[in-house]
């Protein structure tokens, strides 16, 4: 059976309901075949143009194996009713045989048609892809530039001047800090790449929440913001990977202290929802355009100056792989907040 997105060896849980509509289609025309009079031949050549229907939502939904599944489920059960009503090759026998192979043909013609459609739609993804990728990459390379000249530079410069005391200790600290962001650059680029495995174990999340804030307190305060807390006290445990959500939720409060100016709030939030809880990050930036909502997950996009973009995208891989929801709203008057709704 193939899915949407290609073959695959077991049965996609989604794509059920599709095969169950398609086989009771099949099942329905079949007996009204089997159960109406032989003599009634013009509301037996209707329901063989029935037939198509099944066949043409197979086609698309499933492509080539589910043009031959529908094929071989009908020829199947439609070849015992023509024996049944086989009357000496009469004009009938003739136009049930004959409407049968050009089935058959018009079958196989629309499984090479969308197969061929669906080559084409892959291999223009995937040079959209190949093209996105070498654009992303020098954008990312041209980023990484900057400080690794600025590394090279100030350190030259302190190798030929170690008499310098006071102005040295303002390049080394600019060396630092440089080296400090392209360390961060690799790390998201590489956290990116590879796979992710969770450990999900019982989480006590308002904890993780006050762990997590205290290492953004540096950051923040560089920045002139401060961050907030706000718990729900109530929350019991859940099962979730920590060092991934602490992840996570680092990556969010980055993201928020960088659209802030200074003297703004970040606030943390975490509350119950139904079955769910929920984790939230909002600030006082200047919001999202609607325009970007929807690509602000997307790797590589990102409307910073300095960055990679892998930040967001990374919050999405996470939250993904803990099957959690994720939603973006503006504030108002301003700024952004991005809840995480785990489910417990």
């Amino acid at each position: 059976m193939r899915s949407e997105n290609g073959p695959i060896s077991v049965i996609d849980p989604k794509a059920w309901p599709k095969i169950v509509l398609v086989v009771t289609l099949i099942g329905i025309v079949l007996c009204l075949h089997y159960f109406t009079p032989p003599q009634f031949h013009y509301q037996h050549a209707l329901y063989r143009m029935f037939f198509y229907i099944p066949l043409i939502l197979a086609t698309f939904w499933f492509g080539r194996e589910g043009v031959i599944g529908v094929t071989s489920l009908i020829v199947l059960f439609y070849i015992p009713f023509i024996i049944r009503r086989w009357n000496q090759f009469s004009v009938h026998d003739f136009s049930r045989l004959i409407e049968t192979i050009l089935f058959i043909f018009v079958a196989f013609v629309l499984g090479y048609l969308v197969e061929k459609e669906r080559r084409r739609h892959r291999e223009l993804l995937q040079s959209e892809s190949f093209a996105a990728m070498g654009k992303a990459i020098s954008e990312v390379a041209h980023d990484m530039k900057t400080p690794l000249v600025a590394i090279g530079g100030l350190a030259n410069q302190l190798a030929k001047h170690p008499e310098k005391r006071k102005k040295s200790q303002e390049k080394l600290d600019l060396i630092v800090k440089e080296a400090t962001r392209l360390e961060m650059m690799v790390r998201e680029m590489l956290d990116f790449g590879k796979e992710l495995e969770i450990h999900p174990a019982p989480t006590k999340m308002n904890q993780l929440v006050h762990e997590t804030v205290n290492l953004a307190e540096t950051m923040a305060r560089d920045a002139g913001v401060e961050i907030k807390v706000e718990t729900d006290e109530n929350l019991e445990e859940v099962s979730v990977d920590g060092m991934k959500v602490r992840q996570l939720l680092l990556n969010l409060i980055s993201n928020a202290i960088q659209a802030c100016s200074s003297e703004s709030t970040v606030t943390v939030t975490t509350k119950r929802s139904q079955n769910y809880l929920l984790l939230q990050v909002s600030d006082e930036g200047c919001g999202i355009d609607a325009d970007d909502r929807s690509k602000i997950f997307d790797p590589f996009f990102t409307r910073k100056k300095k960055g990679t973009g892998l930040g967001l995208a990374i919050v999405k891989k996470i939250a993904d792989a803990h099957r959690a929801d994720i939603s973006v709203e503006n504030n108002i008057p301003r700024g952004t907040t991005i809840t995480i709704s785990f489910p417990t």
